[in-house]
């Protein structure tokens, strides 16, 4: 606890004895010590600490004075000095109500009639989840010596010069919160209460700070790269992203309107996805991303990235053009086929220049090895690939070969 002031040895004795021999409560109290005419709770603007302020007893042998809390009212500080009437409740917090009642005690054991309650005032302010105004209130403060005349709401942003305006008042005690729109271009607002007394007095509630949500300044995904692969025909995107958000990833094919191709919820930044549901070719593919805020207020959309994705075979045929007779690991002409459709059967079939047929082999695995008596020479192949679903494709080509 603070005191107002430094005690000397006769103020020490007098605290002890003031512990030792309580003062005499109520029916006891004489009435020649006079209480303080003034008494407010307040908080200051600076260390948004509670002050309790009065105004010095005018009994001329005032002692000093005891402040007690709560209900019932226990014992929380005694200052000694008839002018010292400030004290600072450093252990009371300003975000919760307090009252406090106190009493003035002269040199010989006499105390005044205690104080009516009084108290700080606390101000609540908040943003309700997915609305643009703030919600505020605060309670009565009780008793304030003269009365009370008016409630006032102050307001300052963090784009103004430092100075609260009024943007609400009452008197009714029935009326004690307001709710009022974000001002446009803040993005941080401070509120503070004022009781107005009829004498003069001002009490002052905590500060409170509202900060604008933050979905309101997020920065819009993008898709950096779209590629096509044409052997695996699937569209591989690469996408900055945000991991503590989610996404929709739009499709429009040929400007026939955007579709909503997967819902995305990121890990890592760059971000990989594959689309593998590619219909057609001759076509363009253009993929955007939706970012909607908690409240779907307002989408976020990223800058289309597009492609053309041509009209490609179902298969693409991989295959040597020289193989050396005899040789294990290079005598052998096996064509590789990559297809997006499942092959059913292959048909390989090599002939020579003269178009003489020298070889022919049928089934799900295909390949040539010339045997030792096959002169050197440029051979021409037909490969026909079978696929489930029914089509046939030709591939054709040279192979040439050395001994």
């Amino acid at each position: 606890m603070e005191m107002g002031s430094s005690m000397n040895r006769y103020q020490l004795l007098w605290w002890l004895l003031l512990i030792l021999c309580p003062p005499i409560h109520a029916s006891a109290q004489t009435s020649d010590v006079e209480l303080s005419a003034r008494w407010l709770a307040t908080v200051d603007e600076t260390t948004q600490q509670i002050v309790l302020l009065w105004s010095p007893s005018p009994t001329p042998n005032t002692m000093g004075y005891h402040i007690c809390t709560g209900s019932p009212c226990i014992d929380y500080d005694t200052l000694f000095g008839q002018m010292d009437t400030t004290l600072v409740c450093i252990d009371h917090s300003p975000l919760e109500r307090h009252t406090y009642r106190l009493h003035v005690f002269d040199s010989n054991y006499n105390v005044s009639p205690l104080t009516p309650s009084f108290g700080n005032v606390v101000l609540h302010a908040y943003i309700p989840d997915c609305e643009d105004y703030i919600v505020s209130d605060w309670n009565p403060y009780g008793a304030m010596p003269g009365g009370i005349d008016r409630y006032v709401l102050m307001a300052r942003t963090d784009t103004s010069d430092g100075t609260y305006s009024e943007i609400y008042t009452t008197n009714d005690s029935s009326l004690l919160f307001h709710t009022f729109q974000l001002p446009e271009g803040a993005t941080r607002i401070f509120l503070k209460v004022l009781v107005l007394g009829h004498n003069g007095d001002t009490s002052q509630s905590n500060v409170v700070m509202i900060a604008r949500p933050a979905s309101d300044t997020t920065h819009p995904p993008a898709i950096t790269h779209a590629t096509f692969d044409s052997i695996e025909g699937r569209v591989h995107l690469t996408m900055e992203l945000d991991t503590a958000a989610d996404y929709l990833l739009m499709r429009d094919i040929d400007s026939s309107g955007w579709t909503l191709m997967d819902t995305l919820h990121p890990d890592t930044s760059p971000y990989s996805y594959t689309d593998t549901i590619i219909n057609s070719g001759n076509k363009v593919y253009c993929y955007r991303l939706v970012m909607d805020d908690d409240c779907n207020t307002h989408r976020i959309q990223s800058d289309p990235q597009c492609l053309y994705i041509p009209q490609a075979s179902p298969a693409e045929i991989y295959a040597p053009n020289v193989i050396i007779s005899g040789d294990g690991s290079n005598g052998t002409f096996r064509p590789i086929v990559k297809s997006r459709i499942p092959i059913r059967t292959y048909e390989l079939s090599v002939f020579t220049r003269l178009g003489m047929l020298i070889y022919r082999c049928s089934g799900t695995d295909c390949d040539w090895s010339p045997s030792p008596n096959i002169p050197m020479a440029t051979y021409t192949y037909l490969l026909l690939c079978h696929f489930e679903d029914g089509s046939i494709e030709q591939y054709t080509g040279t192979v040439t070969v050395i001994k």
